[in-house]
């Protein structure tokens, strides 16, 4: 077992976004992807050591990025939650 990972870049719109994901390298051909979506602070460690063990469990684990690329939630944002 080999676990690659490495980070993705997408678009939304204009906005330039992050992701992370990772694979076992030792499977071959198509596997199901879990998307794992981060809390208010971004896309984080946390959720990049998910992506790795759901790569351990022989999915692809994609950790998505909501804000944007180096964009990180900020404790103010909070009082807009209800």
């Amino acid at each position: 077992m080999s676990i690659i990972s490495n980070t993705v870049g997408y678009l939304d719109d204009d906005v330039h976004l992050e992701a992370f994901f990772a694979y076992d390298d030792a499977h071959e051909g198509r596997r199901p992807a879990v998307l794992i979506n981060h809390a208010w602070g971004g896309r984080d460690n946390f959720v990049a050591d998910k992506a790795t063990k759901m790569a351990e469990l022989g999915y692809v684990g994609f950790a998505v990025d909501m804000y944007g690329k180096g964009v990180l939630g900020r404790a103010n944002a909070l009082k807009y939650i209800n």
